[in-house]
């Protein structure tokens, strides 16, 4: 008989979204849970999110009176997924996310619609809607989450006190200029948590007013089994070895590997990756599962990919963090983004449309066209919209600038020659209104959701007026790689037999569910669904 330090029905690990989920689940349906996260606070992954859900056919949307269909949800999925998901993984998602979301909805998490935001790929994909599949949470006060108000992450970089729809009214996610200044005043003195923050606080509180334990800086280092069943984890505590009994299942919850260098290498196919999470996601639930026979999936042509730049520490001793420059900065009117020839590539409004972009090789010169890549803007950008989340007009020092467009392509080692040229076609666009090239602005996704609506194109701008601005982007995403699972989240081996008592859920499991292609809301409400599945199959209570 094995010595056990606690003894809990399930031992959870990570405080994310995937985490908090399965651990609210798991108490609503009489289980004892512990949650245990390696951070010395909670929220994970989730906290630097926007916080959205994407769920089609959802109870919100009905009672709305939007209309949506399971088979419209289906037909957009399978596009998006381009053959690279698996059917039945994804039927689950489709079937079971609105059925998760009433679930919790029930629990007490304050879920509401998001009006006015379309589908990525609306009017072009089948089954696509212009709204009511975007979930987002109320805002919440740090003040509710009692000793815990510092205990829960924040994002360091996005506005903590709105919401989607309101910024969205207000003229653009990433336009801070036309915001409620007064109300956003009153609402950051109430300490109000919105998007990726806030949907973590929610769901935190929950645990806490259901009196869930959740274990800080607890790192888990080690699954045990008794025979092929995973029955607990040892796990660090104050220095030591904790052996914690999860006598109905272990699930793992904590999160992808993007900051983990090692295995960006092994399984993303970019160069110069940076992490746009904390540095705690780093692969462990994937790592510890492998070390018992686990298998590994990974979604080639993964679109959850992302342009940014680091942001040093602001203060001394502080960290640093990757700013996600493709759905803030390059969509607004009045910046261009370049490769080392000072060449154009893509749709800089639209993060997609830049990924296979950023993968095109050139065998001759065996490296990647358009990485390095550059993002480029003048004092028109600076004069109306905010850069880093600075002040509006305020350069940090650490952004190159010149006077001229040749001055700044020297300075960052591009082709001035066709900097210069490439700026012109652009300005000429800009005049139009229309992009010719790549047809940046005509996506109605991108037009709300990061543009600036208070432009005639919200996307485009001229690039004119020096002094002039760069600064080189750094790749980032979601992890390509993740645990093989069922349609119940119970952990397979590569020859898909299942590892009794052991779960995956989140970012940790393999994006089978929806493929190669990616929907702002896919990750989180994924998250959700397959938590809810996990408890569902604890609960029915088969012990082999």
């Amino acid at each position: 008989m094995d010595h056990w330090d606690e003894e809990y029905d399930v031992v959870i690990i990570g405080s994310g979204i995937a985490g908090s989920s399965a651990a609210l689940a798991a108490a609503a349906e009489g289980l004892s849970a512990l949650v245990l996260e390696k951070a010395d606070k909670a929220g994970g992954g989730t906290t630097y999110s926007y916080g959205g859900l994407w769920i089609g056919a959802n109870h919100l949307q009905e009672e709305a009176g939007i209309a949506d269909t399971r088979e419209d949800t289906a037909a957009y999925m399978r596009h998006l997924g381009g053959g690279y998901e698996v059917p039945e993984q994804q039927d689950i998602y489709i079937d079971q996310a609105p059925i998760a979301l009433k679930y919790f909805s029930d629990l007490g998490i304050p879920f509401q619609l998001v009006k006015g935001l379309p589908d990525h790929y609306h009017g072009h994909a089948p089954g696509s809607l212009p709204e009511g599949r975007m979930i987002e949470t109320a805002l919440i006060s740090g003040d509710d989450l009692g000793q815990w108000k510092d205990k829960v992450l924040i994002s360091p970089e996005l506005p903590m006190g709105v919401r989607f729809e309101e910024a969205i009214a207000w003229g653009g996610i990433g336009n801070s200029r036309n915001y409620d200044q007064r109300l956003m005043s009153e609402r950051r003195e109430r300490d109000l948590r919105g998007f990726g923050a806030g949907l973590a606080a929610n769901f935190i509180k929950a645990l806490l007013d259901r009196g869930t334990p959740i274990y800080l800086s607890t790192p888990a280092r080690s699954l045990i089994c008794e025979g092929s069943r995973v029955v607990g984890v040892v796990a660090e505590r104050d220095g030591k070895d904790y052996r914690i009994a999860g006598r109905r299942g272990v699930v793992l919850a904590g999160g992808g590997y993007e900051a983990n260098a090692d295995l960006i290498n092994r399984f993303e196919d970019v160069t110069g990756w940076e992490s746009m999470f904390p540095d705690t996601l780093t692969g462990d639930p994937l790592l510890m599962a492998n070390d018992i026979g686990a298998g590994t999936h990974v979604i080639r042509r993964h679109m959850a990919l992302f342009l940014g730049f680091p942001m040093p520490p602001s203060e001394i001793g502080g960290k640093g963090f990757l700013r996600l420059a493709g759905i803030q900065e390059l969509s607004k009117p009045h910046t261009l983004v370049v490769n080392q020839n000072g060449m154009r590539f893509a749709d800089e409004s639209y993060f997609q449309s830049m990924l296979d972009a950023l993968r095109d090789f050139d065998v001759w010169e065996h490296k990647y066209k358009n990485s390095p890549c550059y993002l480029i803007f003048d004092s028109n950008f600076t004069m109306k919209y905010s850069f880093g989340g600075f002040e509006v007009g305020q350069i940090p020092d650490w952004v190159t600038s010149a006077e001229s467009l040749e001055g700044l392509a020297e300075k960052l080692q591009i082709n001035g020659k066709n900097l210069v040229e490439t700026v012109n076609r652009l300005n000429q666009f800009a005049a139009n209104s229309v992009d010719e090239d790549f047809q940046r602005g005509e996506n109605p996704w991108a037009q709300y959701y990061t543009g600036d609506l208070t432009s005639l194109n919200p996307n485009l701008g001229a690039v004119g007026e020096g002094p002039f601005y760069g600064i080189e982007l750094k790749p980032s995403g979601l992890s390509s790689a993740g645990l093989m699972t069922s349609p119940h989240a119970e952990v397979l081996t590569a020859r898909k037999n299942r590892i009794p008592g052991l779960y995956a859920v989140g970012n940790c499991s393999a994006f089978t569910d929806y493929g190669a292609g990616y929907q702002a809301g896919y990750s989180l409400a994924r998250a959700i669904t397959f938590s809810k599945q996990a408890i569902d199959h604890i609960v029915q209570g088969v012990v082999e």
